[in-house]
């Protein structure tokens, strides 16, 4: 029989916060022994998967299949197709329809037609099986990754054809994308004048992804962009994030950010870095949503543009803001997620660790076992995407963790 914990979450919580900070210098100084398995990413998924699996489908269907769903992502980021088809068809609601439209959209980004055809079918008839077709907003969901890859492989009538099927706004983003992933050079300056037109809807998403479609067309010119194209795109990027909610803008910018540097443009790269920096700190900052935004920042800072020194400081800041925050439950799972992924990018793999044994800690401590199944599949979906050895005390714990859940979920 599963055993329950029954631990104070509150006490618990407070107490780590409080003494996080010596806790983490004891554990720098105390040495992690760590041996690699060769295959850390595959065992850390498959456990995420595991715990998502574990919660009931009646009546946690929705949170469980999300869980699942998050882990099918994870697969697809670490290049792994085939174990993300094996794990869609174990989903049992329309998160299996999306991820069939998830891996047309991966092997058209690998140039693979067939595959994409194929996943395509599989998406739709799995769609016809569980979706409510003529009014459900998880139909467009799964029709918009459809057109995305159909427009990916230059299908551009297939594209055509199932953006007729969606309804009005919908439709404008499967438009959205589908210019965004022409591929001739010449239809450069029709995409432009095609996405003006659509710049100023009232309706924020479809905003967002125009702003994205600008991002695609600079990293489908490359390194042959042109000043004046550099400009252009930049120029419209930086008009429509001022006009997105403070976390939307912040994705955008980092992306083109990203973008940039990945096309040769490094002083471009870290001006579009400095700007999204200035944003964000233009206002007070909350450890709920803005540790991850200074950790992203510090992995750009760090990835591309090649300052450790300010990504350090970068990383401090979001550690200072997290033990200043005194966050709970799941917030303070997600915060201690990200500054894990931050210091693993940075290099410092013991504080990485460090930070990731306290996620699964605080996750362990939830009394319900449904919260406490999804945060450990959120922690094993983030360990599962970097790739560093398997510390060997992790699987009995992981072990436990999974005996223990049970009543009440």
């Amino acid at each position: 029989m599963k055993k329950k914990i029954g631990i104070s979450i509150m006490t618990v919580s407070v107490i780590l916060i409080c003494f996080a900070g010596t806790a983490f210098l004891m554990a720098r100084k105390s040495g992690i022994h760590q041996t690699s398995i060769g295959t850390e990413k595959i065992a850390a998924l498959e456990w995420g998967f595991k715990f998502a699996s574990a919660i009931p489908v009646t009546p946690h269907l929705v949170d469980r299949s999300h869980s699942q769903y998050l882990i099918l992502e994870a697969y697809l980021d670490r290049d792994m197709p085939d174990q993300a088809a094996e794990h869609a068809s174990r989903i049992a609601d329309w998160r299996e329809c999306l991820s069939y439209a998830d891996l047309a959209v991966y092997f058209a980004q690998k140039k693979h037609d067939k595959k994409v055809s194929d996943y395509s079918k599989r998406a739709r008839v799995c769609a016809d099986r569980l979706i409510d077709w003529e009014t459900s907003w998880q139909r467009d969901r799964v029709l918009l990754r459809i057109t995305e890859a159909q427009a990916i492989v230059g299908q551009s009538w297939a594209a055509e054809k199932t953006e007729a099927q969606l309804p009005v706004e919908s439709a404008v983003q499967a438009r959205t994308l589908r210019l965004s992933r022409m591929d001739s050079p010449d239809d450069y300056k029709k995409k432009i004048d095609r996405l003006k037109s659509i710049e100023n809807s009232e309706n924020m998403e479809v905003r967002r992804d125009v702003a994205r479609a600008y991002i695609a067309i600079l990293m489908q010119l490359g390194p042959a962009v042109t000043d004046k194209q550099i400009v252009t795109l930049q120029t419209r990027v930086y008009k429509l994030a001022e006009t997105l909610p403070q976390l939307m803008q912040h994705e955008i910018l980092c992306s083109l950010s990203r973008t940039a540097f990945s096309v040769g443009q490094e002083g471009r790269g870290r001006d579009v870095l400095e700007y999204a920096e200035k944003q964000l700190k233009r206002r007070e900052l909350k450890a709920r949503f803005d540790v991850k935004t200074l950790v992203t920042l510090a992995e750009i800072w760090d990835e591309k543009a090649g300052d450790s020194q300010h990504a350090q400081s970068l990383l401090d800041e979001a550690k200072d803001l997290f033990m200043k925050g005194r966050l709970k439950g799941t917030d303070q799972v997600r915060a201690l997620i990200s500054l894990a992924q931050g210091y693993g990018i940075h290099g410092d793999h013991e504080a990485a660790w460090y930070f990731f044994r306290q996620a699964i800690q605080i996750a362990g401590l939830q009394v319900n076992a449904r919260p406490r199944a999804m945060n450990l599949t959120e922690i094993c979906a983030a360990i599962g995407q970097w790739s560093v050895p398997w510390p060997d005390d992790i699987e009995k714990e992981m072990i436990r963790l999974y005996e223990a859940l049970g009543d009440p979920w």
